[in-house]
């Protein structure tokens, strides 16, 4: 495999012009406003009862759903079409994976946004610290048209959060435990939580080790803690999980141990 600095610099890969700087703010703005469309579409689907004093958590959950299936699916087809990108994370980019970034932030910015609006700051606040690292570092690598590819990778996590998202939707829908949908969903969690999540978010930290002396040193900083907060905030998650599907809960409790 070559290494990073002997390949060639900001290499586009595909004959489909990229995106310009207007052009990938109208794609993050765009993404934002699609997202808030979706959440108002989910107004269209039955409320479950248990969420009817909790409709915006409904809707915001069921709109999580949709972006990890668009952004999950995509970041796979990425690397699936484009396997080479993975010998130069740094200079190599194209269309497809430029605008999945830009999407990526379009989303979180959504979902920043709602945030705000209907939650308390002091309760979310490893979200919103997570949000706001996540649109900082993929709109650095929007901008310099650099680490294109390393913010894909770090998409494949969604591939995850379609069953993180789908156990919530199955919880506030009052689907049985025992039934074997929501058995199948749990063991899928898992396994891809430590492929999708961990695998990653290891992999990522191996990579930018092993490449650090041709990144700039505020870049490496500022993806070794992107790195620190997403795999401390997962580990938290993960641990919630087991203890919510796999160990014993006693008899009676209702609330479901990711419910803030």
């Amino acid at each position: 495999m070559d290494t990073v600095q002997n390949l060639p610099r900001n290499h586009y890969i595909g004959d489909s012009s990229s995106l310009t700087g207007s052009l990938a703010v109208l794609s993050v703005l765009g993404a934002a406003v699609t997202f808030h469309c979706v959440n108002l579409a989910v107004t269209l689907v039955p409320v479950p009862e248990k969420m009817i004093k909790a409709e915006d958590k409904w809707r915001n959950i069921a709109t999580s759903f949709v972006h990890a299936m668009t952004v999950g699916t995509w970041s796979l087809l990425c690397l699936y079409r484009n396997p080479e990108t993975i010998e130069d994370l740094v200079n190599r980019y194209n269309l497809l994976g430029e605008i999945l970034v830009a999407v990526a932030v379009g989303y979180f910015l959504y979902d920043l946004v709602d945030m705000f609006g209907h939650k308390k700051i002091k309760d979310v606040w490893p979200l919103v610290l997570h949000h706001i690292i996540v649109i900082s570092c993929f709109g650095i690598a929007l901008a310099l048209k650099k680490y294109i590819y390393y913010a894909v990778v770090a998409l494949l996590c969604e591939v995850n959060s379609i069953f993180l998202h789908g156990r919530q939707l199955l919880h506030m829908c009052d689907v049985a435990r025992e039934s074997a949908l929501y058995v199948v969903n749990s063991f899928m969690n898992i396994v891809t939580f430590a492929l999708f999540r961990f695998g990653t978010l290891l992999w990522m930290s191996w990579w930018l080790v092993t490449n650090s002396m041709y990144i700039p040193l505020l870049l490496v900083a500022i993806a070794i803690l992107g790195l620190i907060v997403m795999m401390s905030v997962n580990v938290v998650l993960f641990i919630r999980l087991l203890k919510s599907d796999f160990l014993k809960r006693p008899s009676g409790t209702k609330k479901d141990i990711l419910d803030k």
